[in-house]
C-alpha cells in the first residue's frame, strides 16, 4: 500500500509566527505560503531531504503527517481493509480528506489531490546543521509497531534490538521508531559528522538548547542536543553521518 505521491511532516502550532520565525532563522527553505480553506496560516519548508507543513492552530499544538493522494477512494479502501478506520471530512471549498490516529498517537491526513512533489529522503541537505534522518517517534512495543506502519507501506531499512529502534521508509518518509525512552513523543531529527562546531555555531546566533549530552567519539568530543521550537516541537541535533 502506498499512502499518496507526495508527503510531508506537519507542524500545528498555536503561534505561527514565533515558530515560522524560528524555522527560517534556523535555515530552512521556505517552498510555499498562504492560507487556509479554513483561513488560517500556513507555510512549507525543505531541508533538502524532507517538507515540512507548519499550519496556524487556534487550539492546541501538534505534530503528525500529511499525503497527497489523486485517488483518495482507493486509498481509503485499502486503509480499511487493513483494520484501520478513517474519518472522512470536507471542507468549506469541497475539498475532501481522510484522518487516522496510528497506534503510537501520530495524526494522519490524507489529501485528494498531488501536492507538492516530495524531496528525495535520502538526497543532499539544504540546512546548515546537517541532514534529516528520521521523524523520531516514541513506541510502546516495537514490533507491533514496526507491523503497523508496514501495513502502511513501510519496509524495514535498520534495526537494532540492543538499542530497541528501527529505521522505516516508504519512499517518501523516514521513520524512526524508538521504544526506549526519547523524553518526547516526537521529534525531527538530524545528524552532522561535527554536531559540537554545529551547536557552538547556533549559540552564537541565539538559539539555546532544551538538553545537552556530552561524550567521546572516535577520540573527540561529541555532542547530541535537544532544540525546541515555539509551540513545543522537538528537534534532535545528534553527531553521524547518514549521508
Amino acid at each position: 500500500m502506498k499512502l499518496g505521491v507526495s508527503a510531508q511532516f506537519v507542524i500545528g502550532s498555536t503561534v505561527f509566527s514565533e515558530t515560522k520565525n524560528f524555522m527560517e532563522r534556523l535555515g530552512f527553505v521556505k517552498v510555499k505560503e498562504g492560507t487556509t480553506s479554513i483561513d488560517e496560516k500556513y507555510a512549507i519548508y525543505s531541508d533538502g531531504r524532507a517538507q515540512i507543513l507548519l499550519n496556524e492552530s487556534e487550539e492546541f499544538d501538534y505534530s503528525g503527517i500529511i499525503y497527497f493522494t489523486p485517488d483518495i477512494v482507493d486509498v481509503v479502501e485499502k486503509l480499511e481493509a487493513a483494520g484501520i478506520h478513517v474519518t472522512i471530512q470536507e471542507d468549506k471549498r469541497n475539498n475532501v480528506s481522510a484522518f487516522f490516529i496510528t497506534k503510537d498517537g501520530i495524526p494522519v491526513n490524507i489529501v485528494q489531490g498531488n501536492g507538492i512533489a516530495s524531496s528525495d529522503p535520502f538526497g543532499e541537505t539544504a540546512v546548515p546543521y546537517g541532514y534529516f534522518g528520521e521523524y523520531s517517534i516514541h513506541v510502546g512495543d516495537l514490533d507491533d509497531s514496526i507491523g503497523y506502519w508496514k501495513k502502511l507501506g513501510f519496509d524495514v531499512l535498520l534495526r537494532d534490538d540492543k538499542w530497541e529502534f528501527a529505521i522505516l521508509s516508504d519512499g517518501l518518509l523516514i521513520l524512526g521508531l524508538h521504544a526506549h525512552e526519547m523524553g518526547v513523543k516526537t521529534a525531527l531529527t538530524y545528524f552532522h559528522p561535527d554536531m559540537a562546531k554545529v551547536i557552538r555555531k547556533l549559540k552564537t546566533q541565539g538559539f539555546s538548547f532544551e538538553e545537552e549530552t556530552t561524550y567521546e567519539l572516535n577520540g573527540k568530543k561529541a555532542i547530541d542536543a535537544a532544540l525546541k521550537a515555539p509551540g513545543g516541537q522537538v528537534f534532535f541535533l545528534f553527531t553521524g553521518d547518514v549521508k
